[in-house]
C-alpha cells in the first residue's frame, strides 16, 4: 500500500528532497516539483508568470503560496498540490503515490534543483520580490538610495534564466536609473583565476542583458568580486547557490 503523505519518508540530511509526478504538466507549463519537508517547491518553465494561477490542496482548498518568478513555494506537505488557471490545471503528488510505489530515499539536489531553491527561500525569507532568481531591496550607498537586485547562477556558469516579464521589471529600472552598477560574484569553489573569469562574465551577461532593452552602455558600470562578500556559507550547496549572482544597483539621478 502506498504511504500517505504524513508518512513521508525522510532521510537524515537536511538536504535530501523528494520528488513529486506532475499531471498535465504542459497545461500550465509545471516542469519540476519537490519539497524538502517542510515546504513544496514548484518550478514553471520561464515564459510563466506564477502569479496568474491558483493553488490548492488535495481537498480543494486555496494553500498559503509565495511566488518569485517561475517559483512558487508552498508552506507545509501536502499530499497533492492543484494549480489552476481560468481554462486548465496541473496536479502533483508524491511520485510515489502516483505511480503506488514503495517509499525511496529522496536523492540530493542537482546543482540547479538548489539554486532554485535558494531563489525562492530568498523570495519567502529574506527579501520581497516578483521576480525570478531576483531579490530587490532598498539600501543607502554614498547618501544615495539604490535598488539593489541579486539574480543567481549555476556552477560555474554566467548563464540568466529570467523570464520575459523578469527582464522587463529590470529593463524598466535601468531606463529610469541614472547609473547603474553590476558586480559579478561567486562562491569559493575552484582556483581564484577560474573565479574571476566567472565572476566578470556574469557581470558582462547582466548588463549586456538589460542593455537589449535599449539601455545606453554608457550607463553601466561592471565590476567583478570573486571569492568575497559572501551572503551565506559556503560550507552547503544551498548557501554557495545564493553566493553565485551578480547585484545590480540603480542609482537615481540627483
Amino acid at each position: 500500500m502506498a504511504p500517505s503523505a504524513s508518512s513521508h519518508p525522510r532521510a537524515d540530511d537536511p538536504d535530501d528532497f523528494a520528488h513529486y509526478s506532475v499531471l498535465h504538466a504542459r497545461h500550465t507549463g509545471l516542469e519540476q516539483v519537490f519539497d524538502d519537508g517542510q515546504s513544496v517547491f514548484l518550478v514553471f518553465d520561464e515564459d510563466q508568470d506564477t502569479q496568474q494561477y491558483r493553488y490548492f490542496d488535495q481537498n480543494g482548498q486555496p494553500v498559503i503560496v509565495r511566488t518569485s518568478g517561475r517559483y512558487a513555494v508552498v508552506s507545509g506537505i501536502h499530499r497533492g498540490l492543484l494549480v489552476r488557471s481560468a481554462s486548465h490545471y496541473s496536479y502533483a503528488q508524491p511520485a510515489w503515490v502516483l505511480a503506488n510505489q514503495q517509499p525511496r530515499t529522496p536523492r540530493k539536489l542537482t546543482p540547479i534543483e538548489a539554486s532554485a531553491r535558494a531563489a525562492s527561500l530568498v523570495a519567502i525569507n529574506r527579501l520581497p520580490s516578483s521576480s525570478p532568481q531576483a531579490s530587490e531591496v532598498t539600501r543607502k550607498a554614498d547618501g544615495m538610495s539604490a535598488a539593489l537586485v541579486r539574480i543567481y547562477f549555476p556552477t560555474g556558469g554566467a548563464t540568466i534564466r529570467l523570464s520575459r516579464l523578469a527582464k522587463a521589471e529590470l529593463a524598466e529600472k535601468a531606463m529610469s536609473a541614472e547609473s547603474i552598477v553590476v558586480r559579478g560574484r561567486t562562491d569559493d569553489t575552484g582556483s581564484y583565476a577560474q573565479n574571476s573569469r566567472i565572476a566578470k562574465a556574469r557581470a558582462v551577461a547582466v548588463s549586456r542583458m538589460v542593455q537589449q532593452f535599449g539601455v545606453p552602455a554608457s550607463r553601466f558600470k561592471i565590476l567583478s568580486s570573486p571569492m568575497s562578500n559572501y551572503i551565506a556559507s559556503n560550507d552547503t550547496e544551498e548557501g554557495r547557490a545564493l553566493n553565485r549572482r551578480a547585484e545590480i544597483e540603480f542609482y537615481p539621478g540627483s
